[in-house]
């Protein structure tokens, strides 16, 4: 569908059960608990996909990697 240029309808086709099994998807407030819940003495690294527009975003996810890095 991509190389169809069909990327709208594509989003479509994805349920949010889908999307969980491959992502952890939550709220700021509950990520970290949802990280830790999923991959928790599995993973030693991960990565945030979390947009950073404002000085509290950036203040934010520095408060969560700090979190995360706490065993």
């Amino acid at each position: 569908m991509s190389a169809q240029g069909r990327w709208a309808e594509m989003g479509d086709l994805i349920t949010d059960e889908m999307l969980e099994e491959f992502a952890v998807v939550s709220r700021y407030d509950g990520l970290v608990e949802k990280i830790r819940a999923r991959w928790g003495g599995i993973v030693t690294r991960t990565g945030l996909a979390i947009p950073v527009r404002k000085p509290e975003d950036e203040e934010r996810l520095r408060h969560m990697i700090r979190e995360l890095q706490q065993a």
